[in-house]
C-alpha cells in the first residue's frame, strides 16, 4: 500500500470531495519500514530508468575531426578538433 506525501504528514488521508467512508479518513500511521521501502522502491527504480536512458555509448572521437566540448581543460585538444597524441 502507498502513501501520499499527505498522508504520511497527516498520518491521514486527506478529505476528498467525493464520498468516502469514514473508517479510511480515520488516523492511521504508516510504518516506518513501510514507507522506508517505499522510497528506496522508488529511488532505484528512477535510477533504473537513469541507466537506461542516459548510458548511451559514444562514437569514438576521430583525430582532426572538430567537435564541441565543455569549457574545461582537455588534454590534446586545440581549436576544438583532436589531434594525435
Amino acid at each position: 500500500m502507498t502513501f501520499s506525501p499527505a498522508q504520511r504528514f497527516l498520518c491521514r488521508r486527506a478529505k476528498p470531495s467525493l464520498p468516502v467512508s469514514k473508517s479510511l479518513l480515520r488516523q492511521s500511521v504508516p510504518s516506518v519500514t513501510m514507507v522506508s521501502d517505499e522510497q528506496l522502491n522508488r529511488r532505484a527504480k528512477a535510477q533504473s530508468h537513469y541507466d537506461k536512458t542516459a548510458s548511451k555509448e559514444l562514437a569514438p572521437l576521430i583525430p582532426g575531426k572538430s567537435f564541441i566540448a565543455n569549457p574545461m581543460i582537455i588534454t590534446g585538444v586545440k581549436d576544438g578538433t583532436l589531434e594525435r597524441s
